[in-house]
């Protein structure tokens, strides 16, 4: 994320959960307007990427989805680059890797050899073994990726059991989604949902409902499993009608909106370019597509008129502003974000007749 709207260099030996979305840009800008300097520097990155599996894979969590489908795995596809591909297979292993097989969940954070049955998580690394997170809706496409350059089943299975489980157990009757939800790792026994980013535990979080929408729209496509597309249009029209008067999402839908509401275009973003994939699945109404496009569209001019970066010469970074790393910690309020970057940038390639690179999953 940036601070003051400007986007600061992490240090070589960390690397952000957002990593994978600086190449993606890259990759998608290149696939509307081909450029030698565009895939130099993807490949710069993606070397760090690789670098970094190489040196530090033990600290690698759920956010390794994140990290190398749009870091390597796309570049594996578009380039048909072996090393990228070597590198976004074994990213993939550690994120199968992390699946509880009596739950049926990957499990979210703790660092790898973590999804042993009740095995402790390291200190400060934010979360019980049994917990799952929306989040990760959106990370199982490296999965997909997986089981199709590989043939090996697994990765599929995987991805299968997790979204069957992230449906069951994240959905609520109001027709939001939890953030998180723990069970017992050891029993699969339900604990209840929880939250590591909205307002409290019965919230309703924007970017966990953005993550949702896209996730299971992926999902419909990838597990042949119509019925999610079905709950991810239903999910993206709440998303939409109950979006600030501006267009763009509360931090948090369940908490009182109003002209100071902390808005998060990254979360408005995701959802318009998920809802925008969406709208391709022949298994939804005809009715309802054209209902779920006309209001992603509606919010992509949002995103132009009130969130788009227009004037870089005031030094901001980023591609969209007015976005929202964690509230309750008070970190990245009105700020540009790597990932409300790329989904933008992804939508407005969708909205133009184009494909964004999650189709490549």
């Amino acid at each position: 994320m940036s601070e003051n709207l400007v986007y600061a260099t992490s240090p070589q030996e960390e690397l952000p959960w957002s990593a994978g979305f600086w190449p993606g840009q890259l990759h998608l800008a290149d696939s509307v307007r081909p450029e030698a300097a565009l895939m130099e520097g993807a490949a710069h990155a993606q070397q760090r990427l690789a670098a970094y599996l190489d040196e530090r894979a033990g600290r690698l969590d759920h956010d390794a989805g994140f990290q190398y489908f749009l870091g390597a795995a796309v570049a594996a596809r578009r380039t048909d680059d072996d090393a990228a591909r070597a590198v976004a297979l074994r990213a993939a292993d550690i994120l199968a890797g992390r699946f509880n097989e009596v739950g049926g969940f990957i499990r979210a954070h703790g660092w790898s050899d973590s999804s042993g049955i009740a095995t402790p998580w390291a200190a400060g690394n934010d979360g019980p073994p049994g917990r799952f997170i929306a989040d990760t809706l959106m990370t199982v496409p490296l999965l997909y990726w997986a089981y199709g350059a590989s043939g090996e089943a697994r990765y599929l299975e995987v991805a299968r059991a997790h979204v069957h489980t992230s449906v069951r157990h994240l959905a609520r009757a109001d027709g939001w989604l939890y953030h998180a939800f723990e069970l017992e790792p050891d029993t699969g026994e339900p604990i209840g949902g929880t939250t590591l980013q909205g307002a409290h535990d019965d919230s309703a979080w924007a970017r966990a409902q953005a993550w949702a929408i896209y996730g299971l729209a992926l999902a419909s496509h990838h597990l042949d499993e119509p019925d999610y597309a079905t709950r991810a249009a239903e999910l993206a029209l709440r998303f939409f009608d109950n979006s600030l008067p501006s267009g763009l999402a509360p931090w948090d839908f369940v908490m009182p909106q109003g002209a100071d509401t902390i808005p998060d275009a990254s979360a408005t973003a995701i959802a318009v370019s998920g809802a925008l994939y969406l709208t391709r699945d022949s298994t939804v109404a005809e009715t309802t597509r054209n209902e779920v496009r006309g209001k992603a569209l509606k919010s992509l001019t949002s995103l132009v008129t009130e969130a788009a970066v227009t004037d870089a010469r005031k030094g901001q970074q980023g591609l969209i502003e007015y976005s929202c790393y964690h509230y309750p910690a008070g970190r990245g309020l009105r700020e540009s974000t790597a990932w409300g970057d790329y989904f933008y940038l992804e939508a407005l390639v969708q909205a133009s007749g184009g494909e964004g690179l999650y189709a490549l999953a």
